[in-house]
């Protein structure tokens, strides 16, 4: 079944690729498999640079459209409005990183490495973590913070800290390790709860860094807890904990999916909100694609990475089988997910970054299931 749905959704990038290159996807409706696109990538031109990177190999067939498409996306991305953005780092690790190690131009490692630079220069000393920054975030733009340099987001976990220890294992340089770390912890004391929810955002101080507030901007109900923030958080603490093997990475981990069980329903697809409260009106397959692709990428073998592990990879199962298109001419969507229920915003919709996660998860699954070290970056 992994192979057929790795299949499809290459053969979607393909019909995508068609339909509207030089413009980078973004959201399509379900219905007729329309995008929503940019000139530039907005936040995730990564994810779109990732999936014709990973179609070129695994297609199958002649890969020189994948390639040639690729290499001109990556040329024609919006690298310098996301270099004060907390999504810099994620994007440069997709499009410089993995593309290096997926097509074998050592070269493109120099792009992860300035994407790592950049997390480094927006790191704020007082606070220890990656705020904000100043970005128009396309479909989000409501919510844009007033002062980026003093807002945090559980996002800024996952985006951060991938690239910043590959740098260090490419460069030698301590100091990208230093940051990862404490950036990792200041998430944990100030985006996880106690019952193992997410708080979206939050506020500090610029001069003390002293936390002044936390909060959520992406949920209906103002203590519930938004789903794509906990799989954010949950993808950025496995790269914490495959990285350091630090046990309290993995005991957060464990929080975080206990909540998840708890308030998902029983094909392990989260409503676009959790918790006792949440609305039960839009799924959101991109929390479950982000929640799947990390935990299906923990490394080792102790009985709580396998048990998290297998939760993953129950959760690629349901979205292959209950939300991924197999047959007809939308072949590949990925459909039911959810970016802005609270502005309305491409609520039951294919999401580009959503296929990415569920792309890399599928391979490294595939990868586990043939006892071969999974696809991934050396452990950084």
């Amino acid at each position: 079944m992994d192979n057929e749905a790795i299949l499809a959704i290459v053969e979607r990038v393909r019909t995508t690729l068609e339909a509207i290159e030089p413009e980078f996807p973004m959201y399509a409706d379900t219905e007729t498999g329309e995008w929503e696109t940019t000139t530039d990538g907005n936040w995730c031109p990564g994810h779109w640079i990732g999936l014709l990177w990973l179609s070129t190999v695994h297609s199958g067939n002649d890969n020189s459209q994948f390639r040639r498409a690729a290499q001109a996306y990556t040329e024609a991305a919006g690298w310098n409005q996301l270099r004060g953005s907390l999504f810099a780092g994620m994007n440069y690790r997709y499009a410089g990183f993995r593309a290096a190690d997926l097509s074998g131009d050592a070269s493109l490692n120099g792009l992860g490495i300035r994407g790592a630079a950049h997390v480094r220069e927006n790191f704020d000393e007082s606070s220890g973590i990656v705020p904000v920054g100043s970005f128009g975030t396309s479909g989000l733009e409501r919510h844009a913070a007033t002062n980026g340099r003093t807002v945090a987001a559980v996002d800024a976990l996952y985006t951060a800290i991938g690239p910043l220890w590959r740098a260090a294992s490419v460069t030698g340089d301590a100091r990208y390790l230093t940051i990862a770390r404490c950036h990792a912890d200041t998430h944990i004391h100030w985006f996880v709860r106690d019952d193992g929810a997410i708080w979206h955002k939050a506020s500090f101080d610029l001069g003390s860094g002293d936390l002044t507030d936390q909060y959520n901007q992406l949920t209906q109900t103002a203590d519930t807890c938004w789903a794509r923030g906990l799989g954010w958080s949950i993808a950025g603490l496995v790269d914490a904990y495959n990285a350091t093997l630090d046990q309290k990475y993995l005991a957060v981990l464990e929080r975080h999916i206990e909540y998840y069980q708890r308030y998902t329903p029983e094909d392990n697809v989260p409503y676009a909100e959790l918790g006792p409260k949440a609305p039960k009106i839009f799924r959101d397959t991109s929390g479950a694609a982000l929640a799947a692709y990390g935990l299906v990428r923990l490394r080792g073998g102790n009985h709580s990475v396998v048990t998290l592990r297998e939760y993953g990879q129950r959760i690629l199962s349901s979205l292959v089988e209950e939300y991924l298109t197999i047959q007809g001419p939308l072949r590949g969507q990925l459909h039911s997910g959810c970016y802005n229920a609270v502005d309305d915003i491409a609520t039951n919709h294919e999401l580009i970054w959503s296929t990415y996660y569920l792309l890399v998860g599928l391979l490294a699954r595939r990868e586990y299931s043939s006892q071969i070290q999974p696809w991934n970056e050396p452990v950084e």
